[in-house]
Order: structure tokens, then C-alpha cells, then sequence
């Protein structure tokens, strides 16, 4: 369900049922962030990263880096069930 409190909220590929849990597959193509300092960083980060990732596409780097950074950056994230989006 969409929550309009969280600092973002994504589509799913695979949704197991639990929105804020990070093994949820994200998906790139529908996102609701707002903006403030923690969504601020977290999407610079995000950008950086595809440096890092050669090849991988946003999604793919957004999988990778999840684990630690948006606990660590203090994001609430939810994902959104891919009832919606079929």
C-alpha cells in the first residue's frame, strides 16, 4: 500500500508480502520519493554507484546497494505489490 509518510516508495519485480522488507525485488520503473536530506544522499550514492557497477542498470545497482545503505542512511522505504502493476 502506498504510504505517503515514507521517504520512498518503488515498484516490485517479486513482493513476499511484507512492504518495507528489503529482500522485496525492486523495480525502477515507478518510484514516489520525497525529498529531504536522507532520500538526498541516498540518491547521490546511488548514482555514484553505478561507477562502481559497470554494466548493471539503476535497478540492478538499487539491489546491490540496498543492503546496508538505506537502513544505514535512515530510509523508510516501501515496496508496493505487484498487484498493481501487472
Amino acid at each position: 500500500k502506498f504510504s505517503p509518510i515514507a521517504d520512498m516508495n518503488i515498484a516490485s519485480d517479486n513482493y513476499d508480502g511484507h512492504p518495507h522488507d528489503l529482500h522485496n525485488a525492486p523495480n525502477g520503473g515507478f518510484m514516489y520519493v520525497r525529498s529531504n536530506p536522507r532520500t538526498i544522499s541516498f540518491f547521490k550514492f546511488w548514482y555514484e554507484s553505478k561507477l562502481t557497477y559497470p554494466g548493471k542498470n539503476e535497478q540492478d545497482v538499487l539491489n546491490l546497494i540496498k543492503f546496508p545503505e538505506i537502513a544505514r542512511r535512515g530510509l523508510e522505504v516501501v515496496f508496493l505489490d505487484t498487484k498493481y502493476f501487472r
